[in-house]
C-alpha cells in the first residue's frame, strides 16, 4: 500500500508499506527525524536541514539559522537517528553505569576557543 503522510506544515512524505507493522516501523524513522521543529537552544523555528561532508565524514544534521546550534544525526543500518548523547567513539558515554545526555535535547555548537562542542 502506499501512504501520503504529512510530517509538518512543511513536509510531506509518501511511501509504500506492506503493512500495518511495516507502516508503523516506517513512519517511527521518519518522525524520528522530521517532527523535530524547534531548536533545542533557542527555541526558535528557524531549522534547515544539511547535510555536510568533511575529509571523509558525512554529517546529517539540522542546524538553526538564529543561533547556530546543530542536531547531528547518527546512521544505523535501518536509518537516520538524532543524537542526544555524548559519545565515546562509537559508544554513548557513561557516568555511574548511566548514559550522558548532551544539553538542549542534542543541539549543540561548535566553540573554537574550547574546541569542543558546547
Amino acid at each position: 500500500m502506499k501512504i501520503t503522510y504529512q510530517v509538518t506544515e512543511r513536509t510531506t512524505v509518501e511511501f509504500e508499506c506492506t503493512d500495518q507493522e511495516d507502516y508503523l516501523k516506517k513512519r517511527h524513522m521518519i518522525e524520528e527525524v522530521m517532527l523535530e521543529d524547534t531548536c533545542g537552544k533557542c527555541h526558535k523555528k528557524n531549522i534547515v536541514a544539511q547535510v555536510r561532508t568533511k575529509d571523509k565524514y558525512t554529517y546529517n544534521e539540522l542546524r538553526c539559522k538564529d543561533c547556530g546550534h546543530t542536531l547531528q544525526f547518527g546512521k544505523t543500518d535501518s536509518g537516520l537517528y538524532p543524537r542526544r548523547k555524548e559519545m565515546d567513539g562509537t559508544k554513548p558515554k557513561l557516568k555511574d553505569g548511566k548514559p550522558v545526555w548532551l544539553p538542549n535535547r542534542g543541539w549543540i555548537k561548535w566553540d573554537n576557543d574550547q574546541g569542543k562542542y558546547v
